[in-house]
């Protein structure tokens, strides 16, 4: 028996067993951003009503992981994700935010994950004692004299969750008139330790003392606050700009759009209003 050709003939059997192997797809990794969704399971029953898991899977370009925020216990805390979402609107009475989700949210902090907390969420950096400074809650009037009723963000145009937005982030244009719900910090007040990232911007104008983005490092990782004019899956005119401005901030907090902002001296919240002056 010829020996030589026998392993000659399984060694081009086994070359022709992996390429149609990777001719299929079998060998490729699913390389989309991991997105762990902390979702009321009270208010929202099943995931899919959530209105970020719902985005997300409209989007198609996520990979999502389903966290209830009251059956924590039923749940691994040691979350392995790239970035964590926890979203609340304000559109009716909530429930507060159970203390369990505390630790394992620090200790995802801990080991370097990035956390975007957008709308009603915003708060819980504050009722985590994360923030000294409690953010405020504020109403304004949306009303179309004109131009429309747009509105969202002003920020430094080098940071990354403004790339490719063709003006800032006009984020929120909504259909009707209404009351808006925002959590910021307002006439003054800062967040401690933190990077101002957007104020209010509304019809071409911006005003400093309304502060509705900012960043705070914790732990090895870093939270980002969106306090107003997200609204997921939402039927409006600015759907476009939204959604950008989504992926931008889910992108940057996975370390795929990564900062250029110029090296400064000056505090982190002082250092924030003066890259605004700067627009």
């Amino acid at each position: 028996m010829n020996y030589s050709l026998l392993i000659m003939n399984k060694l081009l059997l086994l070359v022709a067993l992996l390429f149609v192997m990777q001719s299929c797809g079998y060998f490729e990794t699913d390389d989309r951003i991991l997105v762990g969704v902390i979702w009321d399971n009270i208010d929202y029953p099943i995931p899919d009503e959530d209105p970020a898991i719902h985005w997300l899977k409209l989007q198609g370009n996520y990979r999502i992981e389903a966290i209830p925020m009251n059956n924590l216990f039923n749940s691994k805390n040691n979350w392995e994700v790239d970035v964590l979402w926890f979203h609340r609107s304000f559109d009716k009475k909530r429930q507060k935010v159970p203390p369990a989700l505390d630790a394992p949210m620090r200790d995802y902090l801990s080991r370097g994950g990035n956390i975007l907390l957008t709308m009603e969420a915003a708060r819980i950096s504050h009722d985590f004692g994360w923030q000294p400074v409690a953010p405020m809650d504020s109403v304004i009037i949306l009303t179309d004299h004109g131009p429309g009723r747009n509105y969202g963000f002003h920020g430094d145009h080098r940071h990354p969750i403004y790339g490719e937005m063709e003006v800032d982030a006009y984020t929120w244009n909504p259909k009707e008139d209404h009351e808006e719900h925002r959590l910021g910090y307002f006439h003054g007040d800062r967040p401690d330790d933190s990077e101002i990232i957007g104020v209010q911007w509304s019809n071409t104008t911006f005003n400093e003392e309304e502060i509705l983005v900012w960043e705070q490092s914790l732990e090895k990782g870093k939270v980002l606050h969106v306090g107003a004019f997200i609204y997921p899956s939402e039927d409006q005119f600015s759907e476009a700009q939204h959604d950008r401005f989504l992926h931008n901030i889910l992108q940057y907090l996975a370390g795929e759009r990564q900062e250029d902002l110029s090296a400064s001296l000056l505090p982190p919240v002082q250092r924030g209003l003066a890259s605004l002056r700067e627009n």
